[in-house]
C-alpha cells in the first residue's frame, strides 16, 4: 500500500490520510482491538487452567461442608415448611436430586420468582444445545476451507467469506438460529403467562401476605383526600360496597425513627451485658465519665434497662402526638360538605399530587361552593404535612382489585393513579414510601441520562485500565514483593479484561445505592429491576462500543474521516474477538459459578463469628449479620447469565463455536443455581417473575442484533446476495419482537379481569383483613420481636452452656429491626 505506515501493535498498515487525522491512536489502541486481535487457543488454554486453581477448592470446600445446615442450608432454617427433605449424600448426588425433582415441587419450594429464573435457565439450556447442533457441521465447513493449522480463525466464517456456496452454510445457521429462537420464546411466553396469572390470584402462594393480593397501592393522592376516609370514600363511590379499607402513608415521622435507632442500640448491648452476666456469674460495670476527666462506675443492666425505659417513653410520647395529629386530618375528613363533595368525585380529579386546582376546569356554582367549602373543611396545610401522596387500598374481591391495579383512576395528568405492583408489605422500601412520585421520575431520568453518557463514553474506562495495566503497574512492580511479581507476570496479558470486569462487578452496588437512597425508588424489586436493566446496559457497551471503538464519539470521527477502512478493520476484527468472549464465558464457568456454589464468603464470615464469639451470640445475633437470612439479589444476577445467550446470538453466524461452551455454561448454572434457590435463598418478597420481561427483551435484542451484526459483516465483505439472504431473519427478528411484546409482555403486569372474577367465584371466603396493615412499621407498638427460626446441631453448638471468664459486652453484632 503506496504512502502507508505500520502500527506498533502489528496491524495492518493505515492510509496516511487516516493516520493524519490523529485518530488512529483512539480507533486502535485505546480500546481492547490491540490484544484482542492476538487472542487464540493458547489464551483459551492458559484462562481455563488459570481458572481451575480457584475452581477445584472451591468444589472440595463445598462438597466438604455442604452438609451444614448454618451454611449450605439455611432455608431449612428459616422456611422449615419449604424446602427439599435431603442433602442427597453423596459426592455430586445433589444433582440428581435436582433434576429428578418436578416442577411442582422446584415452584413451591423456590417461590415462582425462583422457578422463572430456572425456566430461563432451562432456555438458555435449549438455544445453546440448538446452536451446538447447528454448530457442527457449520464449522466442518469452515474446516474444510482452512490451511489444516487449525488456528482460530478456521473454525470461523473468514475462512470461507470469499467462497459462495459455503458461506451459505452460515446463513442458513442464521436463518435456523432465530427461528428457534423466537419459537423458543413464544413457547416460554405461553408459560409464563398461565404462571403469572395464577400467581396473581391465588393468595395462598405468600401464606404471610394475602392481604397484599387484593389491595392497591396508589400515587399521587391529592391534598383533598390525603386522610384514610377520604380516600377511603373517593374509592367506594368508584367500587361501592367492595372497599375494605384504606391508609395513607405518614409523610413525617418526626424524630420516631431516630428513637427507635438508638433503642435498638441499647436494647442490643442489654441483651450482650445479660449474657455476661449469665457467663460469668458477676454482674458487668458501666464506666460513666463525669466531669474533670472523672468517671463513675455502676452497675450496666439496670443503668441500660433505665435508659432502655427513658427511650420507650419517649418513643411512645412521639407516637402518640403522630397518631393525635393524623386523627385530627380524619376528622376533617369526615366532616358533611367533604361528603356531599364526595356525591360528585370528579371534582376531585381537579386536583393534582400538588393540590393545585386546574383553572381550566368548571362547573355548576354549587358544586364549586361545596368544593370551596370542602377544601376549607380539610384544612390543605395539615393534610399535606402530616400525610403523603402515596396510599393503600384493600378490597373485598380480586375483580375490583384488578380493575383498580389497570383502570385510569383520574382524567387529568399528574393525578391519583394505581400502582400495577403487589403491594407486599416486605417488599416495600417503607422509608422510601411516601416520597412523591414526580420526584423520583427526574431524579430517575437525571440519573439514566448521566449512566447513558457516561456508557457511551465506555473508552474512558478502558484507558484507565490500560495505563493501569501497561504504564503504572511496569513502574512499581519491580519494587514489589515477589508473590506480587509472579502474579503480574503471569496475569499481565489479561491484566486490562480483570481490571474491567472488576469494575463490572462493582458496577451494581452502586446502581443499588442510586436506585435506593437518591432516586428513592419504593419497593425493592423495583430496585433489582432497575439494577439488572442498567447493568445490561454496560454489559451492551462492554460488548460493541468497546469492540467497535470504545467511544460513540470517537466512532463517528473514524467514520466520518475515512468509513471503509474504519468498517474493514472492524469486520476483520469480529471473527476474532469471539475468542475474548469464550474466555468470559469460560471465567464465568470455573470461577463465579463455583464461587456461588462454595458460597465462600458467607462461609468464611459464619466461621470467623462462630470461632471468635461463641458463646456470646443472642437469640437477636443469630438472626442477623452473618446468620441473616440470605437473599438472591435477582438484579445482580440476571445480567451475567443472559448475557451469555447474547454472545452466542451475536456471533451465530460468524462463530458458531461460541454455542458449545454457553451449553456447558448453562447446564452448570441450571445446577448450581437451582441448588441455591433451593436450599440457600430465603425470598424476602414473591413478585411473580418481575424480572421475566427484561429477560425476554435482552434475548430478542440478542437476537436481533445477531442477525443485523452478520448482515453488516456480509455488506462489508461485498458478499452481497448473502446479505440480503441474511436480512430476512432480521426483519423477522425485529417483527418477533413487536409481535412477543404486543402478545405477552405488556399484558401480565396484573391479572386479567376474566381470571380475576373465576378466582372470586372458586374462593370459599377472602381473607381476613387488618386496616391497619399498611401502617408504616416504625408505628409497631411492639418493636422488640425476634424472628423464631429452626435452631440446627451447629446453631445449638454456638449456643452451649457458656465459659466462665468476662469479656467484652458489646460486639456491634445486629442491631437491625428484624421481627418475630
Amino acid at each position: 500500500m503506496s504512502g502507508a505506515m505500520a502500527t506498533p501493535d502489528g496491524w495492518a498498515d493505515i492510509p496516511d490520510e487516516l493516520s493524519a487525522a490523529g485518530i488512529t491512536d483512539d480507533l486502535l489502541v485505546i480500546t481492547e482491538l490491540s490484544f484482542i486481535k492476538q487472542l487464540g487457543w493458547y489464551d483459551l488454554w492458559i484462562v481455563a487452567v488459570v481458572s481451575l486453581i480457584p475452581c477445584i477448592p472451591m468444589l472440595v470446600l463445598f462438597e466438604w461442608q455442604r452438609h451444614r445446615r448454618t451454611h449450605f442450608w439455611p432455608k431449612a432454617r428459616y422456611q422449615p415448611g419449604r424446602g427439599l427433605s435431603s442433602q442427597f449424600p453423596g459426592i455430586g448426588a445433589w444433582a440428581m436430586g435436582i433434576l429428578r425433582a418436578p416442577d411442582e415441587e422446584l415452584m413451591d419450594v423456590a417461590g415462582l420468582e425462583g422457578f422463572v429464573f430456572m425456566r430461563l435457565m432451562r432456555m438458555g439450556c435449549r438455544l445453546s444445545l440448538f446452536g451446538s447442533v447447528i454448530a457442527i457441521p457449520v464449522t466442518w465447513i469452515f474446516l474444510s476451507e482452512g490451511d489444516g493449522s487449525l488456528r482460530f480463525l478456521d473454525w470461523t466464517v473468514n475462512v470461507v467469506v470469499d467462497n459462495d456456496w459455503k458461506l451459505w452454510a452460515a446463513v442458513c445457521a442464521v436463518w435456523l438460529v432465530t427461528l428457534h429462537t423466537l419459537y423458543d420464546v413464544i413457547q416460554e411466553c405461553e408459560a409464563f403467562v398461565k404462571l403469572r396469572q395464577q400467581f396473581l390470584t391465588k393468595t395462598e402462594i405468600m401464606e404471610d401476605d394475602p392481604q397484599a393480593t387484593y389491595s392497591v397501592m396508589v400515587e399521587r393522592v391529592p391534598r383533598e383526600c390525603r386522610a384514610d376516609a377520604a380516600l377511603k370514600a373517593y374509592f367506594e363511590h368508584l367500587f361501592p360496597g367492595e372497599v375494605v379499607c384504606a391508609t395513607i402513608a405518614l409523610a413525617d415521622l418526626g424524630d420516631l425513627e431516630k428513637v427507635l435507632a438508638e433503642r435498638r442500640s441499647v436494647l442490643d448491648a442489654l441483651e450482650h451485658l445479660r449474657l455476661e452476666e449469665e457467663a460469668t456469674g458477676t454482674a458487668p460495670q458501666e464506666r460513666l465519665n463525669l466531669r474533670e476527666g472523672s468517671y463513675e462506675l455502676v452497675e450496666a443492666i439496670p443503668w441500660y434497662e433505665a435508659k432502655l425505659a427513658r427511650l420507650d417513653e419517649r418513643r411512645r410520647d412521639l407516637a402518640a402526638e403522630i397518631h393525635k395529629r393524623s386523627a385530627e386530618v380524619e376528622r376533617e375528613a369526615t366532616g358533611t360538605f367533604f361528603d356531599r363533595i364526595l356525591a360528585t368525585p370528579q371534582n376531585l380529579s381537579t386536583f393534582g399530587e400538588g393540590g393545585k386546582e386546574d383553572p381550566v376546569a368548571t362547573g355548576e356554582g354549587e358544586r364549586e361552593a361545596l368544593l370551596s367549602r370542602s377544601v376549607r373543611r380539610l384544612d390543605p396545610t395539615i393534610a399535606t404535612k402530616h400525610k403523603s401522596a402515596t396510599g393503600f387500598v384493600t378490597f373485598r374481591s380480586l375483580r375490583s382489585c384488578s380493575v383498580a391495579r389497570q383502570a385510569q383512576l383520574s382524567p387529568r395528568p399528574f393525578c391519583m393513579e394505581s400502582c400495577p405492583q403487589r403491594p407486599e408489605r416486605k417488599n416495600l422500601i417503607w422509608g422510601n414510601v411516601p416520597t412523591s412520585k414526580t420526584g423520583r421520575l427526574v431524579r430517575h431520568g437525571f440519573v439514566s441520562t448521566v449512566l447513558v453518557l457516561l456508557a457511551m463514553n465506555w473508552s474512558s474506562l478502558i484507558q484507565i485500565c490500560t495505563y493501569i495495566s501497561h504504564e503504572w503497574a511496569p513502574k512499581h512492580i519491580p519494587t514489589a514483593p515477589y508473590l506480587v511479581k509472579l502474579g503480574y507476570n503471569i496475569f499481565s496479558a489479561y491484566l486490562p479484561i480483570m481490571l474491567v470486569q472488576a469494575v463490572l462487578a462493582l458496577l451494581p452496588f452502586l446502581y443499588l445505592g442510586l436506585a435506593v437512597f437518591y432516586e428513592r425508588f419504593k419497593f425493592a424489586s423495583e430496585v433489582q429491576q432497575v439494577v439488572y436493566r442498567r447493568y445490561m446496559l454496560v454489559q451492551w457497551a462492554n460488548i460493541y462500543l468497546s469492540l467497535v471503538s470504545g467511544s460513540i464519539v470517537t466512532l463517528v470521527v473514524g467514520l466520518v474521516t475515512n468509513p471503509l477502512y474504519l468498517l474493514e478493520q472492524l469486520a476483520d476484527l469480529m471473527p476474532e474477538a469471539a475468542v475474548y468472549f469464550i474466555e468470559l464465558i469460560i471465567m464465568k464457568i470455573l470461577l463465579v459459578l463455583p464461587f456461588e456454589l462454595s458460597r465462600i464468603w458467607p462461609w468464611f464470615r459464619i466461621e470467623v463469628v462462630a470461632r471468635l464469639f461463641r458463646d456470646r451470640l443472642t437469640e437477636r445475633d443469630l438472626t442477623e449479620g452473618a446468620f441473616e437470612p440470605p437473599e438472591f439479589r435477582y438484579g445482580f444476577q440476571y445480567p451475567g447469565k443472559i448475557m451469555v445467550v447474547t454472545y452466542a446470538l451475536i456471533f451465530a453466524g460468524i462463530c458458531p463455536l461460541v454455542y458449545p461452551f454457553a451449553l456447558l455454561h448453562f447446564c452448570c448454572a441450571y445446577l448450581v443455581y437451582a441448588r441455591q434457590l433451593l436450599y440457600v435463598y430465603v425470598p424476602k418478597y414473591e413478585t411473580g417473575g418481575a424480572f421475566f420481561e427484561t429477560s425476554i427483551y435482552t434475548v430478542l435484542g440478542s437476537n436481533l442484533a445477531g442477525c443485523f451484526t452478520f448482515f453488516a459483516y456480509l455488506l462489508l465483505k461485498e458478499q452481497y446476495w448473502h446479505a440480503w439472504a441474511v436480512l430476512v431473519p432480521t426483519v423477522g427478528a425485529l417483527v418477533g419482537w413487536v409481535f412477543v411484546s404486543a402478545s405477552y409482555l405488556h399484558m401480565n403486569m396484573t391479572a386479567s379481569i376474566e381470571i380475576a372474577v373465576s378466582a372470586d367465584d372458586s374462593a370459599r371466603s377472602p381473607p381476613a383483613f387488618d386496616q391497619h396493615w399498611f401502617r408504616q412499621p416504625a408505628l409497631d407498638p411492639n418493636p422488640d420481636r425476634v424472628a423464631k427460626v429452626e435452631e440446627p446441631d451447629d446453631i445449638h453448638a454456638l449456643k452451649a452452656t457458656p465459659r466462665r471468664g468476662g469479656f467484652l459486652s458489646r460486639f456491634g453484632f445486629g442491631g437491625g429491626s428484624s421481627k418475630e
